[in-house]
């Protein structure tokens, strides 16, 4: 039986700490004392402010008493949820 196999070659880049990384140099931020990928912190940006807008609209679900002016909250909060958990095909289609 024959097994196939596959690699990767990664080029590795030094930094100007003289630290081996394999990273390309496009997706690293760099500042004075922080050198950081771009990826991870635009995902960390973005997941900060999803989770503080879920939580306030959840906070103003649950402080208001009134119906009417729970909608633009609940709103708020299902365009969220849409927008974090993508819309699942269906694995069958039907011709």
């Amino acid at each position: 039986m024959i097994t196939p196999s596959v690699s990767i070659h990664v080029d590795e880049i030094k930094t100007e700490e003289g630290i081996s990384s394999n990273t390309p140099s496009k997706y690293l931020y760099k500042s004075c004392c922080l050198l950081i990928d771009k990826r991870f912190a635009e995902f960390m940006v973005k997941l900060l402010v999803v989770l503080s807008v879920i939580g306030f609209s959840l906070y103003k679900l649950n402080s208001l008493e009134e119906c009417d002016k729970q909608q633009p909250y609940l709103a708020l909060l299902t365009l969220l949820i849409g927008l974090v958990f993508p819309v699942i095909e269906s694995i069958t289609k039907t011709p």
